[in-house]
């Protein structure tokens, strides 16, 4: 195959070496567990990522990206505002881990960690961007996050979809992390 493929005018040369590559190259793609997303919610920059399928036991820190399926109570509790059918895939940003303690005061919902940092999560909202009326969620009194859950938050806070309305995602619901490729809206901060 070496030799027919030297022996081939210089276009047609570059295009099958070419298209080996390209062919090695989405073989190997495919044999690993990464997918492309496209994310078009705006609570984090609208556009392509890059997914990696985690393993049930890897580890998750503060701060990462992950991919998580919308399932559980929170389906039906919210159908009028956010009508995302169950198994709906989300890009959302890991706030709260085991161990941090979250407090809702008022209609505001903050998180402590073990270090005594306070971060502020966000308010709860009392209608949906439409303007439909958001049933409130269960509140949070000092509560500490327990092993394999996880509060999840949005980069643009302000009228997300996230952890202040759906609850703590456990852990075999976080699926893959996630890294942007390509996004083509800036944040509204």
């Amino acid at each position: 195959m070496v030799q027919a493929v030297r022996s081939l005018p210089g276009h047609w040369n570059v295009l099958l070496r070419g298209g080996i590559a390209g062919a090695a190259l989405i073989g190997a793609f495919w044999l690993q567990p990464y997918r492309f997303a496209v994310n078009t919610t705006p609570s984090e920059p609208e556009g392509w990522y890059l997914t990696r399928a985690l393993a049930p036991d890897a580890p998750l820190e503060r701060g990462e990206l992950v991919v998580i399926r919308y399932e559980g109570p929170a389906v039906a509790k919210y159908r009028t505002v956010a009508p995302y059918p169950a198994g709906t895939e989300f890009i959302k940003r890991i706030a709260g881990v085991p161990g941090d303690r979250l407090d809702t005061r008022g209609r505001r919902v903050a998180l402590v960690t073990p270090r005594g940092r306070t971060v502020s999560l966000g308010a709860i909202l009392t209608r949906s961007p439409s303007g439909k009326p958001v049933p409130p969620p269960a509140p949070w009194h000092n509560a500490p996050i327990p092993a394999r859950r996880y509060y999840l938050a949005a980069t643009d806070t302000r009228a997300a979809f996230d952890s202040r309305y759906f609850g703590l995602v456990p852990r075999q619901r976080i699926l893959a992390r996630a890294r942007p490729i390509w996004t083509w809206k800036a944040q509204a901060g």
